[in-house]
């Protein structure tokens, strides 16, 4: 007679293939964990933008939207910042990097004339 599991050892196998898909998942919510914090590190290591540097002077960057002369940046509607601007990193940092200064970083407060709108959910 050829031997054949009992509903116990069947109910191990089962338990086991959770206990591994378990450990699976907790390894990689770990790992994006970690790869969240890094990125966030990262960032709070770069330096802040100068609104003199010459690529944030040639956009009008300035730290703080409301400070931009609307004579010179008519575009400017005063409802724009950094934080709404589809440019930006996601997050609710004060700092945050911006596509069109690589490696720097702006206030969520301030203001560019390449301001883009972020698109509605």
């Amino acid at each position: 007679m050829p031997w054949r599991p009992s509903e116990p050892q069947a109910e191990y196998r089962d338990l086991n293939a959770d206990r591994r898909q378990l450990i699976h998942v907790l390894l990689c919510a770990a790992g994006a964990g970690s790869t969240l914090v890094a990125g966030e590190a990262h960032a709070a290591a770069l330096p802040l933008l100068d609104p003199k540097d010459p690529a944030a002077a040639a956009l009008g960057y300035m730290h703080v939207a409301k400070s931009v002369d609307r004579v010179r940046f008519p575009t400017y509607d005063g409802k724009q910042n950094c934080a709404n601007c589809a440019l930006i990193a996601l997050g609710t940092a004060i700092r945050r990097p911006c596509s069109l200064f690589p490696g720097k970083l702006v206030m969520a407060g301030g203001w560019c004339r390449s301001w883009v709108a972020k698109k509605k959910r």
